[in-house]
């Protein structure tokens, strides 16, 4: 069941926005926001998903995406990562220094830079470097999911 949030819970929901993605003043307080516990809309698009509490941008929200750091995966790990695959090291060919352990992650193609999957990075950017093989991070949302 969706709910329209209040301009107090907009006001809460922009703090945990600028916590999580550094973008200040997300929604302003004439939006009308909508959530149903597991996503949050505005004009029927769904622009937040709730992953353990924090709003995570998904992949049509490009102004919140944009200011994750990103990991830049080749070609062939792209069929992959469309398929909701977590991002495993060999196939990640450059790291933001931003990463941090925890943190959410935009996934990208080499060629075309476009967003492949959120993802939670399971190691900062140096360890991530350090690895040679096994999983970097763990995809959210992926391009032709439920979400999508």
């Amino acid at each position: 069941m969706r709910k329209q949030l209040r301009k107090s819970e907009i006001r809460d929901l922009n703090t945990q926005i600028e916590v999580s993605c550094g973008i200040t003043d997300f929604f302003s307080k004439k939006d009308a926001v909508e959530t149903d516990g597991e996503k949050v809309m505005a004009g029927g698009v769904c622009l937040f998903l709730s992953v353990g509490g924090r709003p995570v941008p998904t992949l049509r929200n490009a102004r919140a995406a944009a200011a994750l750091p990103r990991l830049v995966v080749d070609r062939g790990a792209v069929r992959f990562m469309a398929s909701g695959a977590d991002v495993m090291r060999p196939g990640i060919v450059r790291i933001d220094d931003a990463v941090r352990e925890g943190g959410t992650v935009l996934v990208v193609d080499e060629q075309h830079g476009k967003g492949l999957c959120i993802a939670r990075s399971l190691y900062d950017a140096d360890a991530m470097r350090s690895l040679e093989k096994g999983k970097a991070a763990a995809s959210l949302h992926h391009v032709g999911d439920a979400y999508w």
